[in-house]
């Protein structure tokens, strides 16, 4: 049986608890325990996480390897370093960008080195899983500006198609705007059970409410459940790739960013604690220690 690293969540919040989700659900990871401050300790849990220990400091667990930290941005570093000095390898995800988050790295590193210990910083969904992107947009289009655009999902709004669509359920817009400040239209659908999105975009598509329109077609599981994220972001990439002008990336996203945040953390954990003692970034790390003993099954589904 394969040995799945023991890991402990520090903090209360949002994020601990997609962390303590996302290791409940993943084949090469158990969870140790969560620490928190002694006041918190009598706070209940949702009822889905189930028994967890839980415990007022990492010393009270056992065997942890790898430590998860989900404190505010202004802790992490404390935290950090309470946990490297007892040889504990830590992920976190601190808000922090550029000059900031190369700092704290920087920081760390000199505890890593010091305690003979690894961390990573910075990953989470952004910084994180969001910068990753931006990365591989920079790469493909190395000349060029990207723009980022925030915004959360309320912006949506239900709309009555003009003509009757065969399998949709519910269909909700929301109007943005490109690089030239031209009006896009991105449209998204509940499907019914069996229906084709394929049949279904180009009847969408067709519809004269869209007529002159510049659109985009997404296939969701619920209008609600996107209503309700809280975090949407659509970045943007345009520029030349080889002397060659026009090139477009578009990249949109509506999301949970603690649960993304927690899959980041999980997949940055899969590096620990056999790193070299130093602290990284996840631009310092190999794509493939990201996926750990699945990088083989991601190679082949994803190459």
């Amino acid at each position: 049986m394969k040995q799945r690293k023991r890991l402990a969540v520090i903090g209360l919040g949002n994020l601990s608890s997609a962390c303590v989700r996302a290791i409940s659900h993943s084949d090469d990871f158990r969870l140790a325990g969560v620490v928190r401050r002694g006041e918190e300790l009598a706070s209940g849990w949702p009822a889905d996480l189930g028994e967890i220990p839980v415990v007022e400091h990492v010393s009270e667990l056992d065997k942890v390897e790898v430590a998860l930290i989900c404190v505010p941005t202004e802790e992490a570093g404390g935290a950090a370093h309470d946990l490297l000095q007892r040889r504990i390898a830590v992920v976190d995800s601190v808000a922090l960008h550029e000059k900031d988050l190369l700092q704290h790295r920087e920081e760390l590193d000199k505890y890593a080195v010091h305690f003979r210990s690894s961390a990573i910083v910075g990953a989470g969904w952004d910084p994180g899983g969001l910068s990753l992107v931006r990365n591989l947009f920079a790469l493909l289009v190395p000349k060029g500006h990207t723009w980022e655009r925030h915004r959360v999902s309320r912006q949506l709004h239900r709309i009555t198609l003009a003509g009757e669509v065969p399998g949709v359920r519910d269909v909700a817009a929301l109007e943005v705007r490109d690089s030239a400040d031209a009006r896009q239209r991105y449209v998204y659908v509940e499907l019914a059970e069996g229906a084709d999105p394929a049949r279904v975009e180009s009847a969408i598509r067709g519809d004269p409410l869209w007529a002159g329109e510049k659109i985009q077609v997404f296939a969701v599981e619920s209008i609600a459940a996107l209503q309700d994220e809280a975090h949407g972001v659509l970045l943007e990439r345009y520029g030349s790739a080889a002397s060659v002008d026009h090139q477009d990336l578009l990249f949109e996203a509506r999301v949970s960013e603690e649960a993304l945040s927690a899959q980041m953390m999980l997949a940055a954990a899969r590096l620990l604690p056999s790193a070299k003692h130093r602290a990284y970034s996840l631009f310092d790390i190999p794509p493939a220690a990201l996926w750990g003993e699945l990088s083989a099954q991601a190679e082949h589904s994803w190459l």
